[in-house]
């Protein structure tokens, strides 16, 4: 793959642009204004409260669009579940209407599509739920939903499930985690961050030396790169594939303003075109 004319961005950790939940009930359990760190779902009767909420969550999958996905799933941490009812059975839903969490009423249950794509368990344990979600990530990437985001509603008579947000603790917020073909061995997304040029886990100074001597002192041998893939030190990607890499001062200029200047932000290291590790 080539990240200069068919970008491939990091996708294994995409935490929601929105989430929230709706809760039209007052009363003893309800919780208004809703808490944001918060994402309740439950259906059960007025003999119990009149609870009644669902999930709204939305993820920003525009640099994406068109792409093929090979798997996809939604990863979310339950903190609580009702004592004497372990498990909660919802339903996944395609939202049909544009929102956003900073503006959208929550005593209003939003519009979704009739006819669920999912039904999915969760329990007994308050733990991580990893929930397949390829059909909808699909249908948003190619265009035959728009990308609104899903529902997560319980069915009926099922008490509470209680999920953190994406305002929740640092480790425990939602996200999504998608694969393309090639799959989880495509070089975007396990084997590290392209100039990471040793694997450690970050790119530093030790890359940068490393590079400098790769393209400078013996651009044919030593050192090489970890598991013997060099494209590690084509930071920018710009090479026509694994055996092929681009290695120059831009690179090097790149890994150095990474590390120095703009490490959150620009210049974006891209995904090297190739070197997939078994």
């Amino acid at each position: 793959m080539n990240c200069v004319d068919d970008p491939c961005p990091a996708a294994g950790h995409i935490e929601p642009s929105n989430d929230m939940y709706t809760d039209p009930d007052y009363g003893s359990g309800h919780q208004h204004p809703i808490a944001t760190t918060e994402l309740w779902t439950a259906d059960y009767s007025a003999a119990c409260g009149n609870h009644h909420q669902r999930i709204m969550m939305k993820f920003d999958l525009v640099d994406f669009a068109g792409m093929e996905v090979d798997s996809a799933f939604l990863n979310i941490y339950r903190w609580f579940r009702c004592p004497n009812h372990y498990y909660t059975v919802a339903n996944f839903y395609n939202i049909t209407q544009d929102w956003s969490e900073d503006s959208w009423n929550e005593l209003v249950h939003i519009n979704h599509e009739a006819s669920s794509w999912k039904t999915y368990t969760f329990g007994p344990d308050n733990d991580w739920y990893r929930i397949d979600i390829k059909s909808a990530i699909e249908n948003w990437l190619d265009g035959t939903v728009t990308n609104y985001g899903l529902v997560v509603q319980a069915t009926y008579g099922e008490k509470w499930s209680k999920f953190y947000s994406k305002e929740g603790p640092m480790g425990l917020r939602p996200y999504l985690e998608m694969y393309f073909p090639g799959g989880p061995d495509n070089c975007c997304l396990d084997w590290g961050t392209p100039g990471d040029a040793d694997k450690s886990g970050t790119v530093n100074l030790t890359d940068i030396l490393n590079t400098i001597s790769y393209v400078y002192v013996n651009p044919l041998g030593e050192p090489q790169a970890a598991d013997g893939c060099n494209a590690l030190y084509d930071a920018n990607g710009d090479g026509s594939s694994a055996e092929n890499p681009n290695i120059n001062l831009t690179d090097i200029l790149n890994m150095i303003s990474h590390v120095y200047v703009e490490p959150l932000g620009d210049p974006v290291l891209c995904c090297p075109p190739g070197c997939l590790i078994p």
